[in-house]
């Protein structure tokens, strides 16, 4: 279930590449549309955990539940375009052939970490 102050941020293929991109998600990452579409997540994001270890690649454990129809959820940082780290509550649906998964944001905080490259 997702908490009310969750977003629908973006929509993912099965080779991870943006599909669908909201007015919600530039707000909170600062990418247009134009700059998104058609390319893939971690490349755009360099998803980290909170060890700062890299999250964000092919092999995703996100988007590795979603493609096997379950519910993907944790807490990650996210590069925005301005360079800077916000933390997420991520949410990724199960994926769909159709539709794709659909990748929900909870802001948790801004965070500037020049550290994590």
């Amino acid at each position: 279930m997702m908490r009310s102050s969750s977003r629908l941020a973006f929509v993912l293929d099965q080779k991870q590449r943006v599909t669908r991109w909201s007015s919600q998600a530039r707000d909170l990452l600062g990418f247009t549309e134009r700059e998104t579409l058609g390319q893939p997540c971690y490349d755009l994001f360099l998803c980290r955990n909170w060890e700062g270890q890299a999250i964000g690649c092919r092999s995703c454990p996100l988007f590795s539940r979603s493609l096997k129809g379950k519910l993907g959820q944790d807490t990650i940082l996210l590069r925005r375009k301005d360079g800077h780290w916000a933390s997420f509550l991520t949410t990724l649906s199960p994926f769909s052939p159709d539709s794709g998964a659909s990748v929900y944001l909870q802001p948790l905080a801004s965070l500037d970490l020049p550290t994590l490259e």
